[in-house]
C-alpha cells in the first residue's frame, strides 16, 4: 500500500503573511518577531505608534537597539534571550527607547518560537505602560513618604488587626514601650496595656468593630518593658476595606507621662495648701488650749507631793497633752511645714542608731533583716525626722504581716536615678544622678491600686484604729527634705518602699542641731522684773500670769495688739521682756513687735505660737527676735526661756 507522505514542515516566513494578518491592526501592543540571534525580521504597526520607528529603521536590527544604554552595558538583552531559550519565555518589564530617544515603559514578554525541539526564533509583545508606571511609582513613592512618616513620627504609631495583634508599629512606640520592633510584633495590645484600663479600652474596642462608633480617644497606661507604668493618650480608628468590611485598626499613641505627673503635682500641691491652712489653724487653736491644760497641769503638779495621789494623774495629764501636740506637728509636717534641724547625716547610722526601737516595734511573728551599706555618702537631714520615716514605715510594715509569719527587711544604699524612674515615683522631684536610699519591704499582705494611691493622704488608713497620719506625715518630711518616695506592692506579695534622698554637697550648708540645755532647778528658774505677756487666748494669758508671778515676776496683761501697744508706750521702760503671740487680733504680731522696737529697740521679745517657728521666722524674717517658744509648754519651759534671755 502506497504510504501518504506528508508535505515538509514549511519555514518560518511561511507564516508572515497570516501573522501579519492577525496582528496588523493591534496598534496598542508592539509586536515583532526575531531570529535565534535576536534580529528583528518583521514587526506590526504597533511599533511605529509605540517606538516611532519605520520598517526600515527596525527591521533587520537587533533587538538591544531598544533598551537603554546602561542595560546594553549589563548584558540584559542577551539575559532576557537567554531566559526565553531556557524557560520558554521571559517577562519584559523595563525601560526601553523610542526613535526619538525618549525613554518609556514597557510591559510585555519574550516568547520562544519553537519547530518542535529547533528554536526558530522569538516573538516580542509589548506595550506601552509609562502612564501606568509612573501613577504606581507615585503611590510607591507616597507609600514610601508615608513609611517615612510612620517611623519617624513623634508619637507612636501602630497597625493591629482585629485580633489585637501588632501588625506594624514605630520607633517612638518601640521607645515609649521600651519593647523593639521584633519583641512588640510577637506581642497584642492587650500584653502592653495596664490591666486595670484593659477593661475601658477593650469596651470601646468592641464599640468600633460593631459600628457604634467611628472612633474614640483615651488617656491610659502602657506598662513599660521594665515595669513601671507610662500614661498614654490613645487615638484609635477603624479602616475598612474596598468592600467596606472592618479590616485594620490604626493607634496614635502620645506619651503623656509628664503631663499627667504634672498634674498630680499640681493637685498635690492644691491639696497641700488646703491641709496646710487646715492644719496651721488647728495646730495654732489647738495649741493654745494645750497650753491651758498643760500648764496649768505644771503648775498643779509643783503644788503636790510626789507621793500625792493625784501626782501620777497630773503628770499623766501633761503627757497625753504632748501626744496631743504631736497630732499637730504631724499635720504640718504632712503640709512640708514641719520643723527641720538640718545637718550632715550618715542614712545607715540613723537607721542602727534606732535599732532597739525598731526591733520592740516588729512582733515575735516577724523576722527583721537589716542590710545596711557603709561609707554611704551624707545628707542634710533632720535626725529625728528621719528616724520617724524609718519607724513609721516599719510600723506600717508589721501591721501588714498581721499574725503569720514574715519578714521585714531594712536596706539602706546608693542608686543612680535615670529619668524614666523619676517618673514613675510617688511622691516628690528629683533630678536624675546619685541619690541614696533606705527601702523597707515586707512580705505582708500587699496592697491593690486603690489603696496604694491613697496611703499617704491624711486620715486614710486600712487600720481598724489608727489616725492616718503616720504615712502622711512620711510624706511631708520627704518633701521637707527635698526628696522622693517609690510604692511597689503586690497584692498577697508584699509592699517595698523606697525613700530617695539627694546626696550633700561639699560646698551644701546644714544647720547643726543645737545641744540640748541642762534643765535648771525651781530655783535658777526664779527671776525679777515685769513681763508684759500679749495674747488674745484668755486661758493662755491667766497660766502664763500664775506662773511667772509664781517664778517672782510682775505681770502686765495685754488681750490684743492694740492693747499690746498702748501699755507698752505707758510703760516700756519698766517693762524687762515682752511675751508676744504671733496671731492677735486688731494689730497683727509683727506690727506690735515692729513698733516695740521703734519705741525701745533694745526690750527683749520672745514670740510664742501655736504655728511653728518655720512660720514665725518666715513672719519676722530679719527681724531681732530673742527667742521663740512653741505653744503649748509647761510652766517649767516658759520659765527657762525668759531666764535664759534675760541672763544673755
Amino acid at each position: 500500500m502506497e504510504q501518504s507522505v506528508h508535505s515538509p514542515t514549511p519555514q518560518f516566513r511561511d507564516y508572515e503573511k497570516l501573522y501579519r494578518l492577525l496582528i496588523e491592526d493591534l496598534q496598542d501592543y508592539a509586536i515583532f518577531m526575531m531570529d535565534p540571534d535576536g534580529t528583528i525580521i518583521s514587526w506590526n504597526a504597533g511599533v511605529e505608534r509605540i517606538l516611532g520607528y519605520t520598517e526600515a529603521q527596525f527591521v533587520g536590527h537587533h533587538v538591544s537597539m531598544l533598551f537603554v544604554p546602561e542595560d546594553v552595558r549589563d548584558g540584559v538583552p542577551e539575559m532576557e534571550l537567554n531566559r526565553a531559550r531556557t524557560d520558554g519565555r521571559a517577562p519584559d518589564e523595563r525601560w526601553h527607547l523610542r526613535n526619538d530617544g525618549r525613554r518609556i515603559r514597557v510591559d510585555g514578554m519574550v516568547t520562544a518560537i519553537l519547530d518542535g525541539s529547533t528554536l526558530v526564533g522569538f516573538c516580542k509583545i509589548m506595550r506601552d505602560a509609562t502612564r501606568r508606571w509612573m501613577a504606581e511609582n507615585e503611590l510607591r513613592q507616597s507609600a514610601d513618604r508615608f513609611r517615612g512618616v510612620f517611623a519617624n513620627a513623634s508619637i507612636g504609631m501602630a497597625v493591629i488587626d482585629l485580633d489585637l495583634r501588632f501588625l506594624e508599629v514605630n520607633r517612638t512606640l518601640c521607645e515609649i514601650t521600651g519593647y523593639s520592633r521584633d519583641e512588640m510584633m510577637a506581642r497584642d495590645l492587650p500584653a502592653v496595656i495596664h490591666p486595670a484600663d484593659a477593661a475601658e479600652e477593650f469596651g470601646l474596642m468592641k464599640r468600633i468593630l460593631s459600628g457604634d462608633i467611628p472612633s474614640f480617644i483615651m488617656e491610659k497606661r502602657f506598662v513599660h518593658k521594665r515595669g513601671y507604668d507610662v500614661w498614654v493618650r490613645n487615638s484609635v480608628s477603624l479602616m475598612h476595606s474596598r468592600e467596606g468590611q472592618p479590616g485594620q485598626i490604626v493607634l496614635l499613641i502620645e506619651d503623656i507621662t509628664d503631663r499627667k505627673h504634672a498634674e498630680d503635682r499640681m493637685r498635690q500641691s492644691q491639696k497641700l495648701e488646703s491641709i496646710g491652712v487646715l492644719a496651721g489653724g488647728v495646730a495654732h487653736d489647738f495649741n493654745n488650749l494645750l497650753t491651758g491644760v498643760i500648764g496649768n497641769a505644771s503648775l498643779a503638779l509643783q503644788d503636790l507631793s510626789h507621793f500625792h495621789p493625784a501626782h501620777a494623774l497630773l503628770k499623766e495629764v501633761i503627757e497625753s497633752g504632748r501626744r496631743a501636740a504631736d497630732l499637730t506637728r504631724q499635720l504640718l509636717a504632712y503640709a512640708g511645714k514641719g520643723r527641720f534641724v538640718l545637718q550632715p547625716l550618715d542614712l545607715s547610722a540613723s537607721v542602727f542608731g534606732i535599732l532597739p526601737l525598731i526591733q520592740t516595734s516588729v512582733p515575735e511573728n516577724v523576722n527583721l533583716d537589716l542590710s545596711l551599706a557603709d561609707n554611704l555618702p551624707q545628707m542634710a537631714a533632720d535626725p529625728s525626722q528621719i528616724q520617724q520615716i524609718i519607724m513609721n514605715l516599719v510600723i506600717n510594715a508589721a501591721e501588714a504581716i498581721d499574725d503569720v509569719e514574715g519578714t521585714i527587711c531594712v536596706s539602706t544604699g546608693m542608686h543612680w536615678l535615670v529619668p524614666e524612674e523619676i517618673r514613675n515615683m510617688h511622691l516628690g522631684e528629683l533630678n536624675p544622678g546619685t541619690h541614696i536610699y533606705v527601702r523597707v519591704t515586707d512580705t505582708g499582705r500587699g496592697m491593690d491600686e486603690n489603696v496604694r494611691a491613697r496611703i499617704f493622704d491624711p486620715f486614710f488608713t486600712t487600720k481598724f484604729t489608727g489616725r492616718g497620719l503616720g504615712m502622711a506625715a512620711v510624706s511631708g518630711i520627704i518633701r521637707g527634705h527635698r526628696g522622693a518616695i517609690r510604692v511597689d506592692s503586690t497584692p498577697g506579695k508584699g509592699s517595698m518602699f523606697t525613700v530617695l534622698f539627694p546626696v550633700l554637697r561639699s560646698d551644701a550648708r546644714a544647720e547643726r542641731a543645737k545641744t540640748s540645755e541642762r534643765t535648771p532647778s525651781l530655783a535658777e528658774l526664779s527671776g525679777t522684773g515685769t513681763i508684759l505677756v500679749a495674747d488674745d487666748e484668755k486661758v493662755v494669758i491667766e497660766v502664763s500670769k500664775t506662773a511667772l508671778e509664781r517664778y517672782g515676776y510682775t505681770v502686765l496683761l495685754a488681750a490684743d495688739g492694740e492693747e499690746a501697744l498702748g501699755t507698752f508706750r505707758a510703760r516700756s521702760q519698766e517693762i524687762a521682756l515682752v511675751l508676744l503671740d504671733i496671731g492677735m487680733p486688731k494689730v497683727s504680731g509683727e506690727e506690735v513687735f515692729h513698733q516695740m522696737k521703734t519705741i525701745r529697740p533694745e526690750v527683749p521679745v520672745i514670740i510664742t505660737s501655736g504655728y511653728n517657728d518655720v512660720v514665725a521666722a518666715e513672719r519676722f524674717k530679719g527681724s531681732e527676735v530673742n527667742m521663740f517658744l512653741q505653744k503649748p509648754y509647761t510652766a517649767d519651759e516658759l520659765a527657762m526661756k525668759i531666764k535664759a534671755v534675760l541672763s544673755a
